[in-house]
């Protein structure tokens, strides 16, 4: 006895579920800040999207004093190093803040959060982590 098995034709509802996973899977491989140590840090790197609406895009301070820029967001990492982002593009990743790697000399400069988020370094693979409790700031109210 041959079995036979009998085709059911997709329906329109099979097809509009089949579009919206494939526009979901294109976000996703399109979207360029990707968690690569999520499970390493505890939490994401990057913050929530109440907090990345409320930064400025880049050269959106420009005109305000390095003293004066507000730091929105807070990264650290191994041996005392400090990131401190005043400006960013989220859709490339690319930000502007203080850095200083824990040597005492920081300086003003552009950050790329992508290849920050996926640094695995120090003694023990330490990576970067944002600091979640952060309350923004004017720069020289940071003590560093």
């Amino acid at each position: 006895m041959t079995a036979t098995a009998t085709a059911t034709r997709p329906t329109s509802e099979d097809f509009a579920s089949f579009d919206r996973w494939c526009e979901r899977r294109i976000k996703a491989l399109n979207n360029p800040l990707k968690e690569t140590q999520r499970r390493r840090r505890g939490h994401n790197f990057y913050p929530p999207q109440a907090l990345r609406r409320k930064v400025p895009p880049l050269y959106g301070t420009e005109e305000v004093k390095a003293a004066d820029k507000t730091v929105w967001i807070h990264y650290f990492g191994w041996s005392n190093a400090d990131w401190y982002i005043t400006e960013v593009d989220w859709k490339t990743g690319r930000a502007f803040g203080y850095a200083d790697l824990g040597l005492g000399c920081g300086e003003w400069g552009y950050i790329d959060l992508i290849e920050l988020e996926a640094v695995n370094a120090g003694p023990f693979g330490s990576c970067p982590e944002r600091d979640k409790w952060w309350e923004p700031r004017r720069f020289a109210d940071i003590d560093r």
